[in-house]
């Protein structure tokens, strides 16, 4: 197991992406059959980044990890934790830059699937 700090700092930018609008289906979706599998933080992170969104955006500003520690009044690790769950079931794709000081990341929503997918 890998320690939060050792790729995440609250200094550290994020901005996030789509390739597909997402709609109140796919909403509906992620609460209800999503979130008995993986939880209410990384469907509440989902949901952060989803909002960042602005409607026929695909493409949010940045931000810092410690927005994302306020807003969701979780630590970092629990963070990235999140994450990492999202990753491993295919609705996130996380992007990493490396600079001088600090990391900057961009984070890719993927559409959940459908409901008769599933």
């Amino acid at each position: 197991m890998k320690l939060h700090w050792t790729e995440l700092l609250p200094v550290d930018r994020f901005s996030v992406r789509t390739n597909e609008q997402l709609g109140e289906r796919e909403h509906k979706t992620l609460t209800l059959l999503y979130q008995p599998l993986i939880g209410t933080a990384a469907i509440s992170l989902y949901h952060t980044f989803w909002s960042r969104l602005e409607r026929d955006s695909y493409w949010s500003d940045e931000g810092t990890h410690h927005e994302l520690m306020v807003l969701l009044n979780l630590p970092l690790d629990d963070i990235f934790d999140a994450r990492r769950i999202l990753e491993g079931i295919g609705l996130l794709r996380t992007f990493r830059h490396t600079g001088d000081t600090s990391a900057s990341f961009v984070y890719e929503l993927q559409k959940p699937l459908s409901p008769a997918q599933f």
